[in-house]
């Protein structure tokens, strides 16, 4: 009912958007992109999908005490992708914790604790991003840069400090929900195993390569959007597009794009441009996903009738 409910706002979204604009505008401006940019935006988002991405999820996965390969890492990420368009709320994240569970016996607790830690550190590091756009309106370029850098340092010790703070409350609590026995209290340097600089490195990269394949997108459609304003809109586009509300982010990045920029371009070029967007921050990388997610299943499937033979 949840998947159906989700795709049904993803429809409805785009009827009231194309009743909005002219549907042949917008096949006009998909039509005249410039093609050579295009599959550079393509390339940058499949380096940050199948490089970055296993690699941010498995230092995390470290500083949690658990030590994947690079390879294991990404078959968990990238196996899980296809699922969050079946599975509403973003659900399909709740099958890596399960498969962390069944593969390598982390327990539940900490296995949602990883995601918890992903999307703080992105949130925050995103937080960074809009204030550097902000200060780089009113700023030099170095004024900027230096406070902005400043501020994400301080924001990323508060940051850390939570969750190392709050690490044993949130597993005590999970552990109630999922009856999990034994002992995973961290504690270890007073919480975590692993180091969190690798975690903040690969996730501001992750984030720069988003945001620079929206910038490579938005010029392939002959945009031009000055950067104080690329980096608040842009960033806040991604955000709205992270919400747990529909599939992907579908709807919600072309409504917030459109929004944003309306006065930076033509509402059909930005409806083309981020559907654009949709395509090659999303739907594309899921479909080659597929390839990986039926032995990421399997194993999981043959793991759970073992436990119960």
């Amino acid at each position: 009912m949840g998947r159906f409910v989700t795709w049904l706002v993803v429809i409805i979204i785009f009827l009231v958007l194309f009743s909005k604009i002219e549907v042949a505008g917008v096949a006009d401006a998909l039509r005249h992109v410039n093609k050579t940019l295009f599959f550079a935006s393509l390339l940058i988002s499949l380096v940050a999908q199948f490089a970055i991405s296993p690699a941010l999820y498995r230092a995390i996965l470290r500083m949690l005490g658990c030590g994947l390969t690079f390879s294991e890492a990404a078959v968990i990420k990238l196996g899980s992708i296809p699922l969050k368009a079946s599975l509403p709320f973003k659900m399909g994240e709740l099958v890596k914790v399960a498969y962390l569970k069944k593969i390598h016996d982390l327990p539940y607790a900490m296995g949602l604790y990883s995601l918890i830690i992903g999307y703080a550190v992105a949130f925050s590091i995103q937080l960074a991003i809009i204030l550097s756009g902000w200060l780089l309106a009113h700023l030099s370029l170095a004024r900027a840069i230096s406070l902005a850098a400043f501020f994400l340092m301080l924001l990323m010790i508060v940051v850390y400090v939570t969750l190392q703070g709050s690490v044993n409350f949130i597993i005590r609590f999970v552990k109630r929900i999922y009856r999990e026995q034994g002992n995973v209290e961290m504690t270890k340097q007073g919480g975590f195993h692993g180091n969190f600089a690798p975690v903040v490195f690969y996730s501001l990269l992750f984030e720069c390569c988003k945001l620079l394949a929206i910038f490579m997108l938005f010029r392939a459609f002959g945009i031009y959007i000055p950067a104080p304003s690329f980096l608040v809109f842009a960033t806040l586009s991604l955000f709205v597009s992270d919400l747990p509300l529909t599939p992907w982010g579908l709807g919600m990045r072309e409504t917030s794009v459109v929004t944003l920029f309306s006065g930076y371009s033509a509402p059909e070029t930005l409806l083309a441009s981020s559907m654009a967007m949709s395509f090659v921050n999303r739907v594309f990388p899921a479909l080659i996903c597929l390839l990986i997610m039926r032995p990421f299943l399997l194993r999981l499937s043959s793991s759970i009738t073992t436990d119960q033979i």
